[in-house]
């Protein structure tokens, strides 16, 4: 899928009844007592955590420092916490050298907030 339905927008633009949108989001190196891959969501307005729960979505996704598009992701809110669902129908795409490769669509990822400002690196996308 290399086509994009939407931009991708920033974190900040994003409201939970904003229905299907796309993101750009960073692999980070994993942590000790953490899931193996974790991604961070984010622009200088805010960030949240995606935990990748297994090594295989940790595969999928890509290794650390990755930009990763996830593709029509639905925002929702949950306990005070901005929440990401990838669409039954929706991929997650993963930027390479201004090419968007197909990443495994099955992945399935929960987030919860975290508290630093961050801006990543290369989120520029195309649209």
């Amino acid at each position: 899928m290399s086509h994009l339905p939407k931009p991708c927008v920033p974190l900040a633009l994003v409201q939970p009844t904003s229905g299907d949108v796309n993101l750009l989001v960073r692999v980070l190196p994993p942590a000790p007592n953490q899931p193996p891959t974790v991604a961070r969501i984010g622009d200088a307005s805010g960030v949240a955590l995606l935990d990748v729960r297994s090594p295989a979505q940790a595969s999928a996704v890509g290794p650390p420092g990755t930009v990763v598009r996830l593709a029509r992701a639905r925002p929702a809110v949950h306990h005070g916490a901005l929440h990401i669902g990838v669409g039954k129908w929706g991929a997650i795409e993963r930027q390479r050298e201004g090419v968007d490769v197909d990443v495994d669509e099955a992945v399935r990822l929960s987030e919860r907030t975290f508290g630093t400002m961050v801006t990543p690196a290369g989120a520029r996308g195309k649209s």
